[in-house]
């Protein structure tokens, strides 16, 4: 028997360099992942722009923020979550 993942949120800090971060979940569709920026401080703000979700042939699928632009300095951070319906 498998045991599906009971993951809810992921979270990955910011390094300066990455902007590919891999989404550890199923989901049904790309408007079914919500995605946010935490500054230093926690201060969570959603993320509507600058980024890109992509699903390869296997079904893996990478989250690309931002497309343009500086990756996330070290103490920041990017999540994802399902939304919740």
């Amino acid at each position: 028997m498998t045991v599906e993942s009971k993951d809810t949120k992921k979270i990955y800090d910011g390094n300066g360099v990455a902007t590919e971060f891999p989404v550890k979940f199923a989901y049904s569709r790309v408007d079914d992942l919500f995605l946010l920026r935490a500054d230093e401080e926690g201060v969570e703000t959603p993320i509507n722009s600058n980024f890109s979700i992509t699903v390869n042939t296997t079904g893996d699928t990478t989250v690309t923020y931002p497309v343009v632009g500086t990756p996330l300095p070290v103490g920041q951070k990017v999540a994802y979550r399902p939304v919740y319906g």
